[in-house]
């Protein structure tokens, strides 16, 4: 990681007060603002072991299409429409193992920000790959024209993708 002279000394004004506000930091803020101060750049991964990578746009769009999928087979739901039995009739989350960013940003947005509220009582950890399974049935509704207002067959349809 690269850090301007002009950001580092940035930071470390902010280490040095924050031990001042926060005396149980104290020793962590005082190294913290060292570090950056003498740019041991070796060091910053320490600085920064809890900021996460950035999560790219397209995540963000295939967790969101895949909720408002599931927000769809809710409407039809409580309209009375059947989900064919599958075990992607429900919403299951996304592998916390090997899906993390689709798990995190989903997670983040349904549980702080309290978005998709209809899905609250769903799983975060699907505890098994389901991405590539989200895909192919998010296809298959955007081919189908991405209504909310779904009928039998449209959830069939969909449902029969995530088989493929």
């Amino acid at each position: 990681m690269d850090l301007s002279r002009v950001e580092r000394l940035t930071l470390s004004n902010q280490f040095r007060i924050l031990a001042k506000l926060e005396p149980g930091q104290a020793k962590t803020c005082e190294l913290n603002a060292e570090i950056l101060e003498r740019g041991y750049k070796a060091l910053y991964a320490d600085i920064f072991e809890n900021i996460w990578d950035e999560t790219d746009s397209e995540t963000y769009r295939e967790v969101a299409d895949t909720l408002d999928l599931y927000r769809a087979f809710e409407a039809h739901k409580r309209k009375g429409g059947n989900i064919p039995e599958s075990y992607y009739a429900e919403f299951r989350g996304f592998d916390g193992n090997h899906e993390c960013d689709h798990y995190s940003i989903c997670a983040f947005m349904r549980r702080e920000q309290g978005k998709w509220a209809e899905l609250a009582d769903h799983p975060d950890n699907s505890h098994g790959p389901t991405v590539s399974t989200y895909r192919q049935m998010v296809r298959e509704w955007d081919r189908l024209g991405r209504e909310f207002d779904l009928s039998s067959e449209q959830v069939a349809s969909i449902m029969a993708a995530a088989t493929r």
